[in-house]
């Protein structure tokens, strides 16, 4: 089976203990409910995404976007 991935963003707690919380319990190799955690990035990755691809070259779009799915196969 291919693997499957997911991204979300999380907006963190005001309060920096319950901030930490989240960063810990979203740490790299934790279990999440039977998946487990395999990249964490500290920021808005989705929106920065989304302002790449509507900046960038469409080829260039295309390209990641194959790049990528070849990864999952």
């Amino acid at each position: 089976m291919a693997k499957r991935y997911m991204t979300a963003v999380i907006e963190l707690p005001e309060d920096e203990e319950a901030a930490l919380v989240v960063y810990r319990a979203m740490a790299l190799g934790n279990n999440v409910y039977g998946g487990s955690v395999v990249a964490a990035y500290a920021g808005d990755a989705i929106s920065e995404n989304e302002i790449f691809e509507r900046n960038a070259d469409p080829r260039l779009v295309k390209a990641v976007r194959d790049e990528v799915a070849a990864l999952s196969n």
